[in-house]
């Protein structure tokens, strides 16, 4: 069923005050919320260490929904396989005016599904002065109902997207790997970008 309530299926972490985040060697599984299928922080910073994020669905955010953290989000040695934002944006993460960088994760299968859906894979809106990296990811097989199969990029963001493959990614409208709005401007360099 998608009737999904609350924040954070998983786990929802939230304070009016900064607060530290540190998983390694995690997993979670088949969750679900409106926010954040597997995790939705309030004010912080953190790091994923090779955790896994599997089969969770949420509105917006299918494994992990960032808003507004107000320090740096750091991913690495990742996966995240088969989760879906069911009416919106950030089928695997989505990042609203939160900084991240992501390096050596691994994102198959992941939806943005809805009307107007975008990022299949991460979505990146707002907060271009922050900073956010994207860097020796695999994306395969993700895909979006609107725009950015794999990625999107929207608000005044700029990325950097490095060291990347792109592969078998969709989006019904626009951007079958990557999108980017007219405000963005991501920094894609040495990626390769197949049969998107």
């Amino acid at each position: 069923s998608d009737a999904f309530t609350g924040f954070g299926g998983a786990i929802d972490v939230y304070l009016g005050t900064l607060l530290g985040i540190n998983m390694t060697n995690c997993s979670f599984t088949g969750n679900q919320s409106i926010w954040g299928g597997a995790i939705s922080p309030g004010v912080f910073e953190g790091s994923f260490i090779n955790c896994f994020f599997i089969d969770n669905k949420a509105q917006l955010g299918g494994a992990l929904d960032f808003e507004n953290g107000t320090g740096l989000v750091t991913i690495t040695d990742s996966v995240f396989s088969g989760n879906r934002a069911t009416v919106g944006s950030g089928g695997g993460i989505r990042c609203l005016n939160t900084s991240v960088d992501i390096q050596n994760c691994e994102f198959f299968n992941n939806s943005a599904e809805g009307s107007f859906a975008s990022g299949g894979g991460i979505d990146i809106d707002g907060a271009a002065d922050t900073g956010h990296t994207i860097k020796n990811c695999l994306f395969a097989d993700n895909s979006s109902s609107y725009y950015g199969g794999a990625v999107n990029c929207e608000s005044y963001v700029a990325p950097q997207i490095l060291d990347c493959t792109f592969s078998q990614n969709t989006a019904a409208r626009f951007g079958g790997s990557i999108f980017a709005d007219w405000g963005s401007n991501p920094w894609i360099r040495d990626c390769i970008i197949q049969k998107s």
